[in-house]
């Protein structure tokens, strides 16, 4: 009975190394297609992001520019004046979504480096 335990407990541990051994090699075989994949999303949400702000922005200067033109051309420069603050102060909101997007440019010129802030993130 104790031969047939060990025999037992032989194959039972046979196989769990042939099952670590085999989970091992595919997590590493995935490694690289897990990287890329998050390279890829984090430079896509952030290039998305650095693009509505941008486009924020170019909206903003139209409408100011022309609200500043029609009250000037209204003579009423009081009123250009608070255009002018108002879309400043409106602008500052895309202006930090662009400053607080620029993950695309670094995962673009050094991912590497990106990946290793990505870490040091993950483990604080």
């Amino acid at each position: 009975m104790t031969e047939e335990l060990q025999q037992r407990t032989a194959a039972l541990l046979d196989y769990l190394e042939i099952a670590i051994r085999g989970t091992t090699d595919f997590a590493i075989e995935q490694v690289p297609e897990v990287v890329h994949q998050l390279l890829l999303w984090h430079f896509i949400t952030s290039l998305i992001w650095f693009s509505v702000a941008i486009v924020s922005i170019i909206v903003i200067v139209i409408l100011t520019y022309k609200a500043v033109k029609f009250a000037v051309h209204e003579k009423e420069e009081d009123a250009a004046v608070g255009t002018l603050i108002m879309a400043v102060l409106v602008a500052l909101v895309p202006l930090i979504l662009i400053v607080e997007n620029m993950d695309w440019l670094q995962i673009w010129i050094a991912p590497k480096l990106y990946l290793l802030e990505y870490a040091s993130s993950l483990l604080k």
